[in-house]
């Protein structure tokens, strides 16, 4: 699933929670989107979830609790931004 914007102006939405609906949710998108509630939370109640790609404007204590909160993930750039090495399923935390 992927809620964006464009090139040229951002996707503005109040929240994402409405998404936990999704339970079995495997990947979101969520790139040219800013959340105006500031919270990337509600993805890490989908523990289906594999791939996570987002902006890079939230606090990184939302990517952290997110990272923290997904078991499954696997691919998207939260993986990226919250490891030094994707190794063999290992995830380690900067």
């Amino acid at each position: 699933m992927g809620i964006e914007g464009d090139w040229n102006k951002n996707q503005t939405i109040e929240s994402i929670s409405p998404i936990i609906k999704l339970q079995n949710l495997k990947y979101i998108t969520l790139t040219g989107t800013k959340i105006k509630d500031k919270s990337l939370r509600p993805p890490a109640e989908i523990k289906t979830l594999e791939r996570v790609c987002t902006a890079l404007w939230f606090q990184r204590s939302e990517f952290e609790y997110v990272f923290k909160n997904l078991p499954n993930l696997r691919y998207g750039n939260l993986i990226q931004i919250m490891t030094d090495e994707y190794f063999c399923g290992e995830r380690r935390i900067k």
